[in-house]
């Protein structure tokens, strides 16, 4: 595993899913392991959190950093009917395959999936949520015809932490 190199007056603090954040003056950078290919498909699989877990995993972000950027977003997989449990957890791990190591992915309601951006802001957070919304959705048509996703974002600092999944589903009044 490799990691980028860091001043070592800095202090670290261990995460979970072994990701470490270094303070230095005020400035918090986060170093996490390199993906050893240059595509999704050769990444590590990631593990997928439960959604206290990622919850959880967001509010240490905001905690760590609360005036720098983070982001929320929300994937709903809509379907014809429920959509199958095996299809939101692929949806989950393609997700996972798509964000950055830092960013959290987890299983947020029974047809959604919530990731955690950590240190994006609107900007990143929009991109983000447009690569979703593109690779997904031509990932469902194949997989699962009939289901489409649909990408909610929602953005702040560290602050708005533990309201950034509220303001994501506004319009989602079943799970939140």
């Amino acid at each position: 595993m490799q990691h980028n190199t860091i001043e070592a007056s800095a202090m670290a603090t261990t995460l979970p899913r072994n990701l470490v954040a270094f303070q230095q003056h005020g400035t918090l950078s986060f170093l996490a392991p390199r993906a050893t290919g240059s595509t999704a498909a050769h990444r590590p699989a990631r593990r997928i959190l439960g959604r206290e877990d990622l919850l959880d995993r967001l509010e240490v972000m905001g905690e760590l950093g609360p005036t720098a950027p983070l982001s929320f977003l929300l994937v709903e997989v809509e379907a014809p009917g429920t959509p199958a449990r095996g299809v939101i957890e692929a949806v989950a791990e393609r997700t996972a395959g798509l964000v950055r190591a830092i960013d959290a992915v987890g299983l947020f309601g029974p047809d959604t999936v919530g990731v955690a951006l950590q240190g994006s802001g609107m900007t990143a957070a929009g991109a983000v949520a447009g690569r979703l919304s593109l690779h997904l959705n031509h990932a469902l048509a194949e997989m699962a015809p009939g289901h489409r996703a649909r990408v909610h974002a929602a953005t702040g600092c560290g602050l708005n932490a533990l309201t950034l999944p509220l303001a994501a589903c506004d319009e989602l009044d079943d799970i939140c």
